[in-house]
C-alpha cells in the first residue's frame, strides 16, 4: 500500500472513532476515575475504570474537544480494556514515543488503531490533544508509574519526607507529600505532591534538609517524580510523564504551563512567541509573569523560554541554575547574566 492510501485510511479511522466512539458513557460501578484537560485547545477527558486486582475489567469515558483528542481516547479505551495495568502503562509509553517521532513505536502493532495518529507527531500543537487520553489513564491507574521504574534505586540521594503535617493518602484529601533530591546540577531540589499530582518543585533550605523526619517508603507519585527527575539530570530523559496539580494557578497561567510542556528538549522560544501562538499578541509581559510564577520548573520547562533578542532573560530559580539546565540539553549560554547570548537561535513556534 502506498503512503497516500495509507494516510487516507488513517484519516478515515480517526473520523470513525470520533463519530462513533467506543466505550463512551458512564460506568456506574467504577473503582477509579480521572479528569484531565488541555486548556490551550479546550479538550476535556474523563475516564472511569473498574479494576479487578490489576486488570482493567471495564473502562468508559466522556469528554469534549477536537477530533484528535476524542478519537484518541476512544481508541485507547478499546485497546486497554481487559489488559493488565502494567501492559496499559507500557502502551502509554509506546504511544508517547510515537507521538514524539519514534519510528520503532510507529511500527509497533500492539498500539492497534492508535497507530492512525502517528501523523499528529508532525504538528507539535496537536500532540497534546492526542496524549490527553493516556494522561487520564496514567492518573487513574496510579499517577504515571512507568513499567520497570525502580523505587529507591538511583545514582543520587532520594529522600521521601514525612512529618506530622503529612498524612497517608487515605487520611485526607488535602494530604501533601514531599521529597528531596540532593546535589543535582540545579542544586538541592524539593518536590511536593498531592493526590492530584505534582504541586510544586522548588529550592530547599538547610533547615528542611536537617529536619531529619524522613519516610523511606514515600508516596507512589513522589517516587516516580524523583526517579524521572534523576533520569533527566543524568541525561536519560527528555520528557516527563507525571500528573500535574495546577489547582493554584489561574486559567491563563494553566494555558501557558500546558504550552511550555510542548517546547522540545534542547530548544528555546521567546515570551513573545508564546503570546503570539496562544492568540494574545503583544502580551509578552503577561506571559513572562506567568512563566515567572511557574510552580513546577524543570517538569514544566520554563528554563527554555528566553528574551526575544535571544538573550538569557530571567529565571525564578536563579540564572546559574537556568544555565545549568540548558547545558544538560546541549544549549550553550555565553555567561550567567540576563543579557548573556543563548545558542542555538530561537525556535519559531508553529501557529
Amino acid at each position: 500500500m502506498t503512503e497516500a492510501p495509507l494516510t487516507s485510511l488513517y484519516q478515515a479511522l480517526i473520523l470513525e472513532h470520533y463519530r462513533h466512539p467506543r466505550n463512551k458513557g458512564e460506568l456506574a460501578d467504577h473503582t477509579v476515575e480521572a479528569r484531565v484537560a488541555n486548556p490551550v485547545c479546550g479538550d476535556e477527558v474523563k475516564i472511569q475504570i473498574r479494576l479487578e486486582g490489576d486488570r482493567i475489567e471495564e473502562i468508559a469515558f466522556d469528554g469534549q474537544g477536537c477530533s484528535i483528542s476524542q478519537a484518541s481516547v476512544s481508541m485507547m479505551t478499546a485497546l486497554v480494556k481487559g489488559t493488565e495495568r502494567s501492559e496499559a502503562i507500557r502502551l502509554a509509553e509506546v504511544f508517547n514515543d510515537m507521538m514524539h517521532g519514534s519510528e520503532d513505536a510507529s511500527s509497533d502493532r500492539s498500539l492497534g488503531d492508535l497507530r492512525a495518529l502517528q501523523g499528529v507527531s508532525k504538528f507539535p500543537v496537536r500532540i497534546r490533544c492526542a496524549l490527553l487520553a493516556f494522561d487520564a489513564l496514567r492518573e487513574a491507574l496510579g499517577t504515571g508509574l512507568e513499567p520497570g521504574s525502580p523505587r529507591g534505586s538511583s545514582s543520587k540521594r532520594r529522600i521521601p519526607r514525612g512529618d506530622d503535617t503529612l498524612m497517608p493518602a487515605h487520611a485526607s484529601a488535602s494530604a501533601v507529600y514531599s521529597g528531596l533530591l540532593r546535589d543535582t546540577p540545579a542544586g538541592d531540589i524539593a518536590v511536593w505532591v498531592t493526590r492530584h499530582g505534582i504541586r510544586r518543585i522548588g529550592s530547599v533550605t538547610p533547615e528542611m534538609i536537617e529536619d531529619g523526619h524522613w519516610d523511606a517508603d514515600g508516596h507512589p507519585t513522589l517516587s516516580v517524580a524523583l526517579h524521572q527527575l534523576n533520569q533527566y539530570f543524568d541525561g536519560k530523559r527528555k520528557r516527563f510523564h507525571l500528573p500535574l496539580d495546577f489547582s493554584g494557578a489561574t486559567k491563563f497561567q494553566r494555558g501557558i504551563y500546558e504550552r511550555l510542556t510542548e517546547i522540545p528538549y534542547g530548544r528555546i522560544v521567546s515570551y513573545g512567541d508564546i503570546a503570539d501562538e496562544i492568540g494574545v499578541a503583544g502580551a509578552a509581559r503577561a506571559v513572562g509573569q506567568a512563566v515567572g510564577a511557574n510552580p513546577l520548573p524543570i517538569v514544566v520547562p520554563c528554563h527554555r523560554v528566553v528574551r526575544s533578542d535571544g538573550r538569557l532573560g530571567g529565571y525564578s530559580g536563579g540564572l546559574r541554575n537556568k544555565v545549568a539546565l540548558l547545558a544538560i540539553e546541549g544549549v550553550g549560554v555565553d555567561g550567567y547574566q540576563s543579557r548573556s547570548r543563548v545558542h542555538p537561535e530561537l525556535l519559531q513556534l508553529p501557529l
